[in-house]
C-alpha cells in the first residue's frame, strides 16, 4: 500500500487539475453570449469544484491539507495559446 504523503501527492496533483477545469470552464462562460453554453460551462465549473472538494476531504483524510483554489496551468496557459485554440 502507497504512504500517506504519496497519496496526498497525487490527490493534490488531481486538485490541480479540476482546478484547472473549473477556471477554463469559467472563463469559457465569460468568452461565449449563448445563454445555454454560458449555463452549461458554469455547471461543469460548479462540478468540477465539487470534485476537488471531495479529495480535499481525502487529502485531510491521509494527514494532509489543501488550501488551493486554482490550478496550475490556467493564468499562464491563458496567453496566445487560449486565444488562439492551442490550448
Amino acid at each position: 500500500m502507497e504512504n500517506d504523503t504519496t497519496i496526498i501527492s497525487e490527490l493534490k496533483g488531481l486538485v490541480n487539475i479540476l482546478n484547472d477545469g473549473k477556471e477554463g470552464y469559467e472563463a469559457a462562460s465569460a468568452h461565449t453570449d449563448t445563454i445555454e453554453l454560458k449555463g452549461i460551462f458554469l455547471k461543469y465549473s460548479a462540478q468540477r469544484a465539487g470534485y476537488a472538494m471531495e479529495l480535499k476531504e481525502h487529502i485531510q483524510q491521509h494527514g494532509g491539507s489543501s488550501e488551493n483554489e486554482k490550478g496550475e496551468c490556467w493564468a499562464p496557459c491563458t496567453g496566445a495559446g487560449w486565444k488562439s485554440g492551442r490550448r
